[in-house]
């Protein structure tokens, strides 16, 4: 950790008059991403040839959103914040930190009492914990002047609450008791050009940020996708969760977003750094982050459709490069021969990477 440089983690560009920083909170190194999916097995291994023979995945990040627009200053996802090195992010799914977020806005000129709100995505541990710290036995809010937000389902209808011990009444229990919690439901504006929009699935509350400035367009879209394998297969979803929600969650954003080639950035997306700038990654389209081999970046609507067909067709082609001695992750291979078929595509130099899963969830919440 002590020898990353701010540009290892952290990114940054405009979004019309808006400025959106990417800041990767830590690197999961053990997702087990074939036992995870609700889909055939053997297919997913097809689709996934970098997994190992366990069907676990390394190289993905906890990428949060810093959002400047207006007088107002918008964390999305705070990150998982001080661990305990016993529990299950650590033990069972590898997490290793970055510096972290709070040195990510800082690096940006960022300190916590200058953030004014907090949206949670959704309610699992990954997404919320790092909203609150404990200080003398109790919880506090990180950012102290900030209102923090979450979908009613996540919070009203969430059992973990009745648990005291759990993370969801422990960590956003402690911002509720301080009447520092907001709870929306529907299309909800947070503030002019940011709206939290419902895209239940991954649980019942769980909501994507729509960020829209003078014209430009970007979306923060928790976990809604996990993989490339579910944008090639909307149709695959993580086990215990609500499938017909997420199916019709990613329809109605694709729909919405498709006609205007709107920026989409799911936050695991590998780690960012120099020592592996190509894992993952290809020359195609627009995409959120500076252009740099050390900075992943987000991907339009037009990548993603591009992506979910050459997906489809390289994956006999990644199995056979995989199985000479030359793997590569199937949508690396994909693309990258579909990006040099087109030129409009190919014209671009930033690099694409896969969209590795988040951290497992027991039942609809995980705590």
């Amino acid at each position: 950790m002590s020898t990353q440089t701010t540009e290892d983690y952290v990114a940054t560009r405009r979004i019309g008059d808006a400025t959106v920083t990417l800041i990767n909170d830590g690197v999961f190194d053990a997702i087990p991403l074939i036992p995870w999916m609700d889909a055939p097995a053997d297919a997913v291994r097809r689709a996934v040839p970098e997994a190992d023979a366990s069907g676990a995945i390394g190289q993905s990040g906890m990428i949060v959103a810093h959002v400047r627009i207006g007088h107002a200053s918008i964390l999305i996802d705070p990150g998982v914040g001080e661990l305990d090195p016993q529990a299950g992010l650590v033990t069972d799914l590898k997490l290793r930190r970055t510096p972290g977020v709070q040195a990510g806005l800082a690096a940006v000129g960022i300190q916590p009492e200058q953030i004014t709100h907090v949206l949670i995505t959704h309610a699992h541990d990954d997404h919320f914990l790092g909203a609150s710290v404990r200080r003398d036995g109790q919880y506090l809010p990180r950012y102290p002047q900030a209102r923090y937000v979450i979908g009613r389902a996540d919070w009203a209808g969430n059992p973990a609450r009745e648990d005291p011990d759990s993370a969801v009444a422990l960590h956003l229990g402690a911002l509720d008791r301080l009447g520092l919690l907001d709870v929306v439901e529907g299309d909800a504006e947070i503030v002019p050009g940011v709206t939290m929009i419902p895209a239940p699935g991954e649980s019942p509350g769980h909501a994507i940020v729509h960020v829209a400035s003078a014209g430009d367009h970007f979306y923060y879209l928790g976990d809604l996708f996990h993989h490339t394998c579910e944008v090639a297969h909307l149709d695959w979803v993580m086990t215990q969760r609500d499938t017909p929600a997420m199916i019709a969650s990613r329809q109605r954003l694709l729909a919405d977003a498709v006609p205007r080639d709107h920026g989409l950035h799911p936050p695991h997306l590998p780690r960012l750094g120099p020592h592996r700038p190509h894992r993952g990654g290809v020359s195609l389209g627009r995409c959120l982050t500076r252009r740099t081999a050390s900075a992943p970046p987000g991907l339009t609507v037009r990548t993603v459709l591009a992506w979910s067909l050459l997906a489809r067709i390289g994956e006999v082609r990644a199995r056979r490069d995989h199985a000479s001695g030359h793997a590569r992750d199937s949508r690396t291979a994909a693309i990258t021969r579909g990006a040099r078929m087109s030129p409009r595509f190919g014209a671009s130099r930033t690099r694409l990477p896969f969209l590795p899963m988040a951290a497992p969830c027991r039942g609809r919440y995980r705590n």
